[in-house]
């Protein structure tokens, strides 16, 4: 081996001891441990970025940068190893962690990590089953940010309200209270995030 040779592979060794090898790992878990898939109607599910990796010179810092659906970024700067909770603020579609691991040379590896973000829903869909003189109230519907309550509320013939109060998904029995006539049930479904969707549903007392 002549000088040249052993100058190459001694500046390499210096190199490859100098700088190391950085190895970011990532990814991106739902509240409920699953793969994120998004959800939501004005505020969308937070997820949990799960920050990881390991440096030969040891870790520094890590530098974290959100790109958003129509190509601007959010710096989420430096937020250490861990868990670390984000609300997805710009809407449905594609985003990308942009997660860079920096060792103590200032060397650095990124990671790219995709999620997507799917428009949410918020569906009340309430039925009313007539039961000898009583009518059965049938609460029903799905959100995509999980179903906080109901609410219900009749509207009898003359125009007054009666409050059924707050349940959840189910039966209400109910007794018409305002005499013959057409009545009004004003189901309300509001979901985990305080959004809720109104269903209007007539049926007859004779």
């Amino acid at each position: 081996m002549n000088m040249l040779h052993k100058l190459a592979l001694a500046s390499t060794l210096f190199a490859t001891t100098m700088w190391g090898q950085v190895s970011p790992s990532a990814w991106i878990v739902s509240t409920g441990g699953a793969i994120f898939d998004g959800g939501g109607v004005a505020a969308p599910d937070t997820i949990t970025i799960v920050l990881d990796g390991t440096a030969d010179a040891g870790i520094a810092r890590t530098e974290n940068t959100l790109w958003l659906p129509d190509g601007s970024y959010q710096v989420l700067g430096d937020l250490g190893l861990g868990s670390h909770s984000y609300t997805p603020t710009a809407g449905p579609g594609l985003y990308w962690l942009q997660y860079r691991l920096v060792d103590n040379n200032e060397g650095y590896q990124d990671q790219w990590v995709p999620f997507t973000v799917q428009s949410g829903y918020l569906t009340p869909s309430a039925w009313v089953s007539p039961s000898g003189s009583n009518f059965i109230l049938i609460q029903d519907g799905s959100a995509s940010n999980g179903i906080g309550w109901t609410e219900n509320v009749i509207w009898h013939p003359d125009g007054s309200a009666e409050n059924l109060g707050n349940g959840m998904l189910g039966a209400l029995t109910y007794t018409p209270s305002g005499g013959s006539g057409q009545y009004w049930y004003q189901f309300r479904l509001v979901d985990a995030q305080y959004n809720y969707r109104d269903q209007w549903i007539p049926f007859w007392a004779p």
